[in-house]
């Protein structure tokens, strides 16, 4: 299973393991991941990532909403639940001493096959595997959008043009595209600068965003 983790080249491929594959692999009850979002960076990653099941995926952006629950040295935390005997491990991902997320396994009573040496082992590779993912996704963004106006430049546009014209041939439902032309925006380079014309830009794009 963890060889299948680092194959992964894609964040939903690795969410769809770590949130639906693992609970089947493992054979527990329910599995949910947090995340710790306090750059928004997931947020980013995960706007153009189908997301296997939102209830699952958390986000959190506040650093101390995880670090309470993980005194320092605490491999996996176990939380029993009601008068079932299951239990709930917490499971912290940490990178270079930082913690950057936490893994919940909800374990049924009759299931005590999970060693601890083992979850934290896989922890690790998960939280690898999750920088990774996370890291080429922005990359991948940061080629297709406009540095200046933060919108899309001409490779994001077109791929995007290319979604957007499959999505409306598989729903039959209409597809419409506005062009804005910007007159004599020459003469506020010439006027008052480049930077000055990338703010102006940058304006723009935001009024048309919203």
């Amino acid at each position: 299973f963890e060889l299948q983790l680092i194959r992964s080249q894609d964040l939903s491929t690795l969410l769809d393991l770590l949130l639906c594959q693992a609970e089947r692999y493992f054979g527990l009850e329910h599995v949910a991941l947090e995340l710790l979002d306090a750059d928004r960076s997931w947020s980013k990653c995960l706007d153009r990532c189908p997301q296997p099941q939102a209830s699952n995926l958390l986000l959190t952006e506040d650093p101390a909403t995880l670090e309470h629950r993980f005194p320092l040295g605490v491999k996996v935390r176990v939380v029993h639940r009601d008068d079932s005997g299951g239990r709930s491990l917490l499971i912290p991902l940490v990178r270079q001493g930082a913690l950057m997320g936490c893994l919940h396994f909800d374990v049924a009573a009759e299931h005590h096959s999970l060693a601890i040496d083992n979850l934290t082992h896989f922890a690790a590779i998960a939280t690898t595997c999750l920088e990774s993912c996370r890291n080429r996704e922005l990359l991948h963004q940061q080629s297709q959008v406009d540095i200046h106006t933060g919108v899309l430049n001409r490779r994001g546009f077109e791929q995007c043009l290319r979604e957007e014209c499959a999505r409306a041939l598989r729903s039959g439902q209409p597809l419409t595209a506005m062009f804005v032309d910007l007159d004599h925006f020459k003469r506020v380079n010439d006027r008052y600068g480049h930077p000055c014309g990338d703010r102006v830009l940058a304006l723009i794009a935001e009024s048309i965003g919203e």
